[in-house]
């Protein structure tokens, strides 16, 4: 009997791409403005630097797993710890992977409820604001059936499609951000109802104390890889 020597695959370039793209570019990218600002332009270079090398160790111990047993038949981390240590590991990071992931759903969920809610009553004004935690409830609703999608090619579509809403709130962010740059704080006052003063603009280059705040944010960007 031949053995099978032919490598499984379980998505496609493409979609492995948009994957990839997805771990690197989403929600958390909001938040690294204001790191920034808290712990200065020069030390966040230097923790931005340390996140890196330290990700990019971290993949390349995943690919050099996966490599090693590229005929086997894994399908995400749990099929993977089962291939290294045995299957007596399997239960214990199936927890562990539904203990984490449970928890950036949460956290997921609350800031899409509470953006929902800002939408609606501020943006749209057609509903009194305070209703936060029924809209995260009806986006769980909607949410939860990617849990059960196992292979990254399924989970590949959904990227896609979130991608390109990221890549249009990036553009309405930097469009705003640009815009915001070139007018006086009065300006900013009287058309956004924004309390911007001349020491905002003052930017802080080196604070040391910030730098782990710094790098656990940056983190959630990699969230990935760990």
């Amino acid at each position: 009997m031949v053995p099978n020597t032919k490598r499984k695959r379980t998505s496609t370039f493409v979609l492995t791409t948009a994957n990839l793209i997805k771990m690197y570019i989403g929600i958390s990218f909001i938040s690294v403005p204001k790191s920034i600002q808290e712990t200065g332009i020069v030390a966040s270079i230097i923790g931005f630097v340390y996140i890196i090398l330290m990700n990019i160790f971290c993949v390349y111990i995943l690919l050099k797993a996966r490599n090693r047993f590229k005929r086997e038949e894994i399908v995400d981390i749990c099929d993977l710890a089962a291939v290294l240590y045995g299957d007596w590991l399997r239960p214990y990071m199936s927890a562990l992977l539904v203990a984490t992931n449970g928890i950036f759903l949460m956290a997921y969920i609350m800031f899409f409820g509470t953006q929902s809610d800002q939408l609606m009553c501020k943006t749209l004004k057609s509903r009194e604001c305070g209703h936060s935690y029924q809209y995260s409830f009806i986006i769980l609703l909607f949410l939860l059936p990617i849990i059960l999608m196992r292979r990254l090619a399924a989970v590949g579509f959904f990227s896609i499609f979130i991608l390109c809403f990221t890549f249009l709130a990036l553009g309405i962010i930097v469009y705003m951000c640009s815009k915001i740059y070139i007018m006086t704080p009065q300006e900013v006052n009287d058309e956004y109802h924004l309390p911007l003063t001349e020491d905002d603009r003052n930017y802080n280059y080196w604070d040391t104390s910030m730098l782990p705040l710094f790098c656990a944010t940056m983190m959630t960007l990699f969230e990935g890889n760990q």
